[in-house]
């Protein structure tokens, strides 16, 4: 065998590094065991980025899926949680407090849409009590509500506190006539505001 022409001493295994005293010079590999383990490394190399790829390509189908938007729902109402100082936090998945009512609201009791969304009575999970008050957010504090009774029920609070300061800053002092109106046009059942009318004045 000609040294020359089919044999090379100067180049270094692709694998390990070593020498290739002997080899021919087609020869990339020092043995056959540095030629299994590169072919190893190489497919595996191959294949975790094929997998990457698969994960990748599922993650984003499973994000538009029902399931995936309720799990992103849930790891985000964590977060929020815990950004309130919830004195307790668990990953309430909304579909199973929706399934565990019945899909009922709770505030209502009529039935809600078997979806979540921006349809009025569509499903929603409201916490008794709320997280600005203390409330937990673990499924014992949490149920279903049509998505118009959750923030109407925050709306009629806020309101009913707004309404509670105002009056309570005007409760021994006469109304004007102007003002008793607009208050009665804003609230005609008297639920918020009970305006006695010998304190009416022009």
């Amino acid at each position: 065998m000609s040294t020359t022409d089919d044999q090379m001493t100067d180049r270094a295994c692709q694998h390990c590094g070593g020498s290739m005293q002997g080899k021919t010079t087609r020869a990339v590999y020092c043995s056959r065991r540095c030629k299994e383990r590169a072919s190893a490394q190489r497919h595996g190399t191959e294949r975790n980025a094929r997998q990457k790829d698969s994960r990748t390509a599922w993650k984003k189908t499973h994000r538009k899926t029902a399931a995936g938007r309720d799990e992103r729902w849930a790891e985000m109402a964590k977060r929020r949680a815990r950004d309130h100082g919830a004195p307790a936090v668990e990953l309430v998945k909304r579909r199973e407090v929706f399934e565990r009512d019945g899909w009922l609201c709770q505030l209502c009791g009529e039935p809600t849409l078997r979806e979540t969304g921006t349809d009025p009575r569509s499903a929603s999970v409201d916490h008794t009590i709320p997280l600005t008050e203390g409330g937990s957010h673990t499924y014992d504090n949490t149920v279903t509500a049509h998505l118009a009774c959750n923030v109407w029920e925050k709306r009629t609070k806020s309101l009913a506190d707004h309404w509670d300061a105002r009056w309570e800053s005007v409760a021994d002092k006469p109304i004007p006539l102007g003002q008793a109106i607009i208050w009665t046009l804003l609230d005609p059942a008297g639920d918020l505001v009970d305006i006695e009318p010998e304190k009416v004045c022009a």
